[in-house]
C-alpha cells in the first residue's frame, strides 16, 4: 500500500475529531455514517485499529464527563458546607480509579 497523502489522512483526523466534538460514537458510525464506508470496510478498518482508536477516544471522554461532575460536585462543598473537606474526600474517591474496588493501582 502507497503512503496516503496529507489530504487523505487529513480527512481521517477531521472524520474524528468531528466525532469527538459531537459527543463521540461507536467505531460503526464513524465508519459507516462519518465516513460514508459500508459494511465491506469493517474488517480492514478494524484490523487497521480503528476499534481501539474509537475505544480509547470514547472511554477518555466517559472519565472527563465523571471527572467534571466530581469537580462540580467538589465546588458545591466549597460554597455552600462550612467544613467541606470531608465531602471533598468522599467526592475523590468515589471519582478516583485508584480508590474505587477492585480498581486500584
Amino acid at each position: 500500500m502507497d503512503k496516503p497523502s496529507v489530504e487523505q489522512v487529513a480527512w481521517v483526523f477531521e472524520k474524528v475529531a468531528e466525532s469527538i466534538r459531537e459527543g463521540g460514537g461507536s467505531f460503526r458510525h464513524l465508519i459507516y455514517d462519518r465516513m460514508g464506508f459500508d459494511e465491506k470496510a469493517y474488517i480492514p478498518l478494524y484490523k487497521a485499529g480503528g476499534m481501539v482508536i474509537t475505544n480509547t477516544i470514547f472511554d477518555t471522554l466517559d472519565t472527563i464527563d465523571e471527572y467534571h461532575e466530581a469537580l462540580l460536585e467538589i465546588d458545591t462543598h466549597v460554597r455552600s458546607t462550612p467544613e467541606p473537606i470531608p465531602y471533598i474526600v468522599d467526592t475523590l474517591k468515589r471519582a478516583l480509579p485508584e480508590y474505587r474496588e477492585g480498581e486500584g493501582i
